[in-house]
């Protein structure tokens, strides 16, 4: 059985949380976002499961592989888009601030499953892991 370990986020710009208590996906609070297909204007709410490692994702917008999607805050509106570019398929790299400290990066590119994780203070992350899912004993 694959063990998933659930993260919060929050905006990189902002700072204000980008979890959903209320749209589960995996029984966790999903990360909401809104998304906007380029050149088209289209917006509408995307959602990625929560839980590193799980690709799991909803949207109330349909969209192709290959369109070029931009990842917004739905509190001030800004980017994710770090500047840089998926080694795998070279689409943009997006990023969440981590609560324990830290971020998230994620290609994307639908279906691209690229993704880090960095951590500020792994010490301080770990132990909050360890407190979190009862790690150790």
């Amino acid at each position: 059985m694959t063990q998933y370990y659930s993260f919060s986020v929050q905006c990189p710009h902002c700072g204000k949380s980008l979890m959903n208590p209320y749209k589960l996906i995996k029984d966790k609070p999903s990360i909401e976002v809104i998304i906007s297909k380029e050149g088209e204007g289209k917006k509408g709410k995307f959602r990625f499961c929560s839980n590193y490692g799980c690709y799991m994702t909803e949207s109330d917008i349909g969209f192709k592989e290959n369109d070029k999607l931009d990842f917004l805050c739905p509190s001030c509106n800004k980017s994710f888009k770090t500047g840089k570019k998926c080694d795998v398929c070279g689409h943009d790299i997006i990023s969440f601030n981590l609560n324990v400290g830290g971020k998230v990066e994620i290609c994307s590119k639908k279906g691209c499953q690229n993704h880090s994780i960095t951590f500020k203070d792994l010490d301080c992350a770990l132990h909050s892991l360890h407190d979190k899912y009862s790690y150790g004993g």
